[in-house]
């Protein structure tokens, strides 16, 4: 709500309300694999790493999912790399609701697949760590 709200109050957005819906949807759903993947991150590395290995992480998936550069401009490999990304995703979920499309289902499918990717990892390393402090 606070993203939308800037958005409203500093830039001047202006939006349908259905399309105010659309981009709080897409915001909520594209939000589900990053919040897993901090997660896992902060049990994968220590407390002294894991700043930079989110660093590393969310820029990667920030350059190679088409957010600083538009993936109409990569080589065919990087192209291809980027449609399987969730950062490439979310976007999209974005571009197409500011521009009063209807998601694509395959955003919705791709983002919910790395929610649950990540989410199971988590899982994993948090039974992992309780079976480790419980020995």
């Amino acid at each position: 709500m606070l993203v939308l709200a800037a958005g409203a109050l500093v830039n001047g957005v202006s939006l349908t309300p259905l399309e105010w819906v659309a981009a709080f949807a897409g915001l909520a759903l594209g939000s589900l694999p990053f919040a897993a993947l901090g997660i896992l991150i902060g049990y994968v590395f220590d407390a002294d790493s894991a700043q930079g290995g989110m660093m590393v992480t969310y820029f990667g998936l920030a350059i190679l999912g088409g957010l600083w550069a538009p993936v109409a401009s990569f080589p065919s490999v990087l192209v291809t790399i980027a449609h399987v990304l969730p950062s490439y995703h979310f976007a999209d979920l974005g571009w197409r609701a500011l521009a009063g499309r209807a998601p694509d289902p395959v955003d919705v499918a791709v983002l919910l697949a790395w929610a649950a990717a990540f989410g199971a990892l988590v899982i994993w390393r948090y039974r992992a760590e309780e079976r480790r402090q419980g020995a």
